[in-house]
């Protein structure tokens, strides 16, 4: 792949999470901060499972790519702090 198109990827996955902020944020001023951040995620979660098995043509049960190094993964641990 050519560096217009990660370009591109990397424009709209800043795009789509300021989208996530706003939206998390109006619905904070109609519940709590915590619910409208779970909400938030688990529409999230929910739209990367769906993703992940339509696009995924391989053996989908194996989650863990045998080249990453194990702490790679923590990365989603911050995440979900932020």
């Amino acid at each position: 792949m050519n560096k217009k198109y990660y370009t591109s990827i990397s424009m709209l996955s800043g795009g789509l999470l300021a989208i996530m902020i706003f939206f998390n944020g109006v619905l904070s001023k109609y519940t709590s901060p915590v619910f409208s951040s779970l909400i938030v995620h688990t529409i999230g979660l929910v739209v990367s499972i769906l993703l992940w098995i339509l696009t995924n043509k391989t053996n989908k049960w194996n989650l863990i790519s045998k080249k990453a190094p194990f702490w790679s993964y923590l990365g989603g641990f911050s995440g979900a702090f932020v």
